[in-house]
């Protein structure tokens, strides 16, 4: 069974801490949080890799027991939907009955557009901007990614098994980027798409499996994942700065 890594912890605290500064940096320009953290976005990718990391780690550890789905989705349910739907209520319910003028209400909704999409995590496809969303309803479009992602993947993992798993994750990694190129002529979020987000996903899901396979000894790996870091980060800051280059010509 898949036991609690204080380390996961404190990566997911660095992923937490490059949000905050990345989104604070137009706040507080006497800081340059923006210049320091202009690449925080990744943070975000951090936590899509750790979702797919510990949720594929749930399900293949349970994956043969009897109550497999039902435990799965109780747990998700109740682990998420109270805090969830609080916030939606006191989102298009409360804020509007306390604050009633008609041009409070309008932005509310306007920028929250349509509203029903927040009761079936469907805001980060219908709603037009939706981590522009009205307060604290901007940054839920990621936890709808996480429900789409829980609706499929675990009726994948419960019928496939170690390598067709292996095969699917691999797959994906190297398909999404010429997904979001594909789409982004066609004005697509690539941010909030969750499509556009599954090789993160996906990267977790791979890891999840490569703990769990036989042999596995964590000091072999070091070295490996020490030069594909190497690699990786310059890599994903040049082509973040070209990205950038492109948006300002």
């Amino acid at each position: 069974m898949q036991t609690r890594l204080p380390q996961l912890d404190a990566i997911r605290g660095v992923a937490i801490l490059l949000v905050i500064f990345h989104n604070q940096g137009t706040k507080y320009p006497s800081l340059h949080l923006g210049t320091l953290f202009a690449n925080g976005w990744m943070g975000v990718d951090l936590f899509f890799v750790l979702s797919g990391f510990l949720i594929t780690g749930i399900l293949l550890d349970t994956k043969h027991s009897e109550n497999y789905f039902k435990n799965f989705y109780v747990r998700r349910c109740l682990r998420i939907w109270p805090l969830y739907y609080s916030v939606i209520l006191f989102m298009f319910v409360i804020v509007p009955f306390l604050r009633p003028s008609e041009a409070q209400a309008h932005a509310l909704f306007e920028r929250s557009s349509p509203w029903w999409s927040y009761l079936l995590f469907l805001q980060n496809f219908l709603v037009s901007n939706p981590t522009g969303a009205a307060a604290s309803l901007g940054v839920t479009w990621s936890l709808a990614i996480e429900e789409q992602f829980y609706i499929v993947w675990p009726w994948v993992v419960r019928y496939c098994s170690a390598t067709q798993l292996r095969r699917i994750a691999v797959g994906v990694m190297c398909l999404s980027p010429a997904l979001r190129l594909s789409v982004s002529v066609y004005g697509v979020d690539l941010y909030s798409n969750t499509f556009c987000r599954l090789d993160g996903l996906m990267a977790g899901a791979l890891l999840a499996l490569l703990v769990r396979s036989e042999g596995f000894a964590p000091p072999k790996f070091l070295r490996p994942a020490g030069i594909v870091l190497a690699i990786a980060l310059p890599l994903a800051l040049l082509l973040d700065a070209v990205n950038m280059k492109w948006i300002v010509f």
